[in-house]
């Protein structure tokens, strides 16, 4: 029998993060073991939201 595969979800807080965001949001779903991404902006000013 196999071991079974994971499987991640990934909740990740934004506030004000236009300039690391894209590169954050590449790496975690370069992973093959995350699943699924889910981006919560907290009403950010900047390029955020923009980005999302």
């Amino acid at each position: 029998m196999s071991p079974p595969t994971l499987c991640l979800s990934v909740v990740m807080p934004a506030f004000n993060e236009g300039t690391t965001l894209e590169a954050v949001i590449h790496k975690v779903l370069s992973r093959p073991e995350t699943g699924q991404l889910i981006v919560v902006d907290d009403a950010s000013t900047d390029s955020t939201p923009d980005i999302l």
